[in-house]
């Protein structure tokens, strides 16, 4: 299992007869190269702090896009752009012009739009590896991280992560947006790169 909380979900499922570790798979960063995207934003959308939203599909649920739309209605007066990379047909009706889509992308062209933008956002409710917080931390990006307890497990094994800000609502992103653009981050420290295939 990828995480302490992934194993203990495991366990409470299929029961503790089974023998479980926790082995971390590692990010393999031979692939993030620098890459060019195809996207378009206006003058005005270029000066925004801009935050990619991976979620190609806004049916899943536990991928939470309801807290997208309502972190774009609370930061309406802010110089926030949501970039998310699902098709615009899919999207429901949205009153907000802080809130853009750029299409699902393929990996390439998905490290691509992230070395374009300033931040990351994972709302999920629950995930195993959580592998766009990592992805954006290897490419230097702040990655705001929606409080849940799956994450928990990962910084049961890494510990705190510079550069990733946890929130619990719209106002605490909101106080996550503004140390994100007031700080700096050191973001050479990264343990969760090596992976531990040891069995």
């Amino acid at each position: 299992m990828q995480t302490p909380y992934v194993k203990k979900n495991f366990l409470s499922v299929f029961g503790q007869t089974c023998q479980v570790l926790v082995k971390w798979p590692g990010i393999d960063v031979a692939e993030f190269r620098s890459n060019t995207s195809d996207l378009t934003l206006s003058s005005c959308q270029q000066k925004m702090f801009k935050v990619l939203v991976p979620i190609p599909n806004l049916k899943i649920k536990h991928k939470n896009f309801q807290l997208v739309l309502e972190l774009a209605k609370k930061c309406i007066d802010f110089p926030i752009l949501f970039i998310v990379t699902a098709n615009f047909k899919d999207a429901p009706n949205y009153p907000f012009n802080n809130l853009v889509f750029a299409g699902v992308k393929n990996r390439e062209d998905y490290l691509g739009l992230l070395g374009q933008v300033d931040a990351t956002i994972v709302t999920s409710t629950t995930e195993t590896v959580g592998l766009p917080i990592f992805e954006s931390l290897v490419y230097q990006k702040c990655c705001f991280v929606f409080k849940q307890d799956y994450f928990n497990g990962i910084k049961d094994l890494f510990g705190d992560l510079e550069g990733v800000l946890e929130f619990s609502d719209a106002n605490d992103f909101i106080n996550a947006y503004q140390l994100a653009v007031n700080s700096s981050f050191n973001f050479n420290g990264t343990p969760f790169i090596k992976g531990d295939w040891d069995f």
